[in-house]
């Protein structure tokens, strides 16, 4: 059986502000619990608890001022990686 969207927020709202506040090994337990009991994608529940409660403060259509309940996800920096290719591929990549 599975369960309602209100029963899911409830669920949420009870773990998040603890999932803010614990450890990074007490937030694995508390998605292992989510995710088990909600039934949510790993990832997805990760992305809710860490959003819960915010907000976000957009223009509407006409000027008016929308407020949503989340804040946007700031991208992620990426470092260069290990490179794949050997030293003569990579001499014969740079004359292309």
């Amino acid at each position: 059986m599975r369960l309602t969207m209100g029963t899911r927020d409830e669920i949420l709202r009870t773990m998040a502000e603890a999932y803010k506040n614990a450890t990074k090994k007490e937030k694995g337990r508390m998605l292992d619990h989510v995710v088990e009991v909600a039934g949510y994608n790993r990832a997805y529940a990760s992305y809710r608890l860490c959003l819960y409660g915010k907000r976000l403060f957009l223009r509407g259509a006409g000027g008016r001022q929308v407020i949503l309940e989340a804040e946007r996800k700031k991208p992620v920096k990426r470092h260069g990686g290990k490179g794949i290719y050997g030293p003569e591929v990579e001499k014969k990549l740079v004359k292309i």
